[in-house]
């Protein structure tokens, strides 16, 4: 790296100090600070973020230069943050700052490393340093740049309130620091970028594991009322069927309809119609066993699957859903509440059946409408299970509305 000779120490001056035999500067002195510097850059690399780096340089430049002013420049989307890594009575900054302080932006964008022996004395600086350098008696300075893979990085500052503070020695191994400090430096930034594209990453996976989430449960659920849909209760059906023909037990069906309820919507509007909608939803959740299923079938009708329950207990639930159905008010629309009444069809599975599952739906729907042609507001149970009606269904293929009015 390029030194500028009126304000740098050249190379050569290490190696006449190595054998100059000064005594305030010993070999064994030397030996012993490249031993530190090494254990420093082993600290620095193993660092995991700018926080440990920090701690790094803290703890080692308090030990080896206590009375001197340690501070690290890091440069971030146009500006530098100052941080002071050791105390002392010279601070050239503090905080953050953009890169204005003319001496800090020469070395940082220069990339060659300063040594200054007397900031008072030297003709080259003293344009360059701001009134705050002298308030703070920034008398010596050593600046080295942090550069690596053609990056700037920020830049290491070391201050001395005295003149003539600091040793060749002081110098070189102060670039050796910042050497091991760049390759370091840009690691921890390499790894907090890596990090935080990961962080990023996995936020996005939970977003799109929420989505997908979201989409399954769209294409289970009706979207008006958050019951389950008319497909999924086939497939809830079929599996509930299954269940029984293999291991035995009980199953019944609830089909059920809203009394009059195109008065509704003729009279207070669509809007109010999906008022009650909603609001039977919910009542019918409430209603239920943990063990039930309980679907929107379309229209205003809803159905139940009853697990583990036959004919008696079919009808029983459906008689205590029928009156609490007009023991409530429904909110309809901006002209206040209004009382409803439910037809109830139920059919339950046996042994003999051996039902399919749109057979099992299509008894309750018929019992259903045979509830309604009688008036409504009635629970009606399914005629004894007939083969021929079977037959009908499979061959010509018709509705279950279809097949319920030939009841």
């Amino acid at each position: 790296m390029a030194l500028n000779s009126s304000l740098c120490i050249e190379n050569d001056a290490l190696l006449s100090l190595l054998h100059s035999g000064r005594k305030e500067r010993p070999s064994t002195d030397l030996y012993r600070s490249l031993i530190a510097v090494n254990e420093l850059a082993a600290r620095m690399t193993a660092a995991s973020n700018l926080d440990d780096l920090r701690r790094c340089l803290r703890s080692a430049y308090e030990k080896w230069m206590p009375e001197e002013s340690v501070c690290l420049f890091l440069a971030k989307e146009g500006r530098v943050s100052c941080e002071q890594l050791s105390e002392g009575d010279a601070l050239l900054c503090r905080g953050s700052c953009t890169l204005n302080h003319r001496l800090v932006e020469r070395c940082f964008r220069s990339g060659s490393p300063l040594l200054i022996a007397d900031t008072l004395k030297s003709l080259d600086v003293m344009p360059l340093l701001e009134m705050e350098a002298h308030q703070s008696c920034a008398r010596s300075l050593m600046m080295f740049p942090l550069h690596a893979a053609d990056r700037a990085l920020g830049s290491l500052i070391i201050a001395s309130s005295h003149p003539n503070q600091f040793t060749p020695l002081d110098y070189h191994l102060g670039l050796l620091v910042a050497t091991h400090l760049s390759s370091a430096l840009l690691n921890t930034l390499a790894r907090q970028r890596l990090a935080a594209t990961n962080a990023k990453l996995r936020a996005e996976e939970k977003k799109l594991t929420e989505l997908n989430q979201r989409l399954r449960e769209l294409a289970l659920t009706d979207d008006l009322t958050g019951l389950f849909n008319r497909r999924q209760l086939m497939t809830q059906l079929e599996s509930e069927i299954a269940r029984v023909q293999r291991y035995g037990g009980e199953l019944s069906c609830l089909m059920i309809d809203i009394d009059e309820f195109k008065q509704v919507n003729d009279s207070r509007g669509h809007h109010a119609g999906d008022q009650v909608l909603r609001q039977l939803a919910g009542l019918l959740r409430q209603s239920s066993r943990a063990a039930d299923f309980v679907a929107r079938y379309g229209g205003d009708e809803f159905t139940v699957l009853l697990a583990e329950t036959g004919s008696r207990g079919a009808e029983c639930a459906a008689e205590k859903l029928r009156r609490r159905v007009l023991d409530c008010r429904f909110a309809a629309g901006l002209e206040g509440t209004i009382a409803l009444s439910v037809s109830i069809g139920f059919a339950a599975y046996v042994d003999l059946d051996r039902l399919k599952a749109e057979e099992l739906l299509v008894r309750a729907d018929r019992a259903l409408y045979k509830a309604k042609r009688a008036g409504g507001n009635i629970v009606a149970k399914a005629e004894p299970y007939s083969d021929v009606g079977s037959r009908i269904c499979q061959m010509t293929g018709l509705g279950l509305t279809h097949l319920a009015v030939n009841d």
